[in-house]
């Protein structure tokens, strides 16, 4: 893996929060022997290389389609994404 479909993100994919409020979210796939993460948000802003995005004060300028990339590292080019949307008011 990851094959498409396997990448998850919990506990939900849409997200609504209030403006400098805190939002964590877990990504995780099925990689042997693991996987690498990224994440990316609006404007193709990187938001680290965990399985778990954190962001502790949201704004408004963050509202968007947020996605994590699973990849695994013993095979080139292999990857599989999953997004979430976040309304930030």
């Amino acid at each position: 893996g990851p094959d498409d479909g396997s990448v998850s993100v919990s506990p939900s994919q849409t997200f609504e929060r209030v403006e400098n409020s805190s939002l964590s979210v877990n990504c995780s796939a099925d990689c042997y022997p693991f996987c690498q993460y990224r994440w990316t948000g609006p404007g193709n802003y990187s938001y680290g290389n965990t399985g778990v995005l954190s962001i502790p004060q949201i704004k408004r300028d963050q509202t968007g389609v947020f996605t994590c990339t699973a990849m695994n590292p013993r095979i080139t080019n292999r990857s599989a994404t999953a997004n979430l949307s976040v309304t930030v008011y």
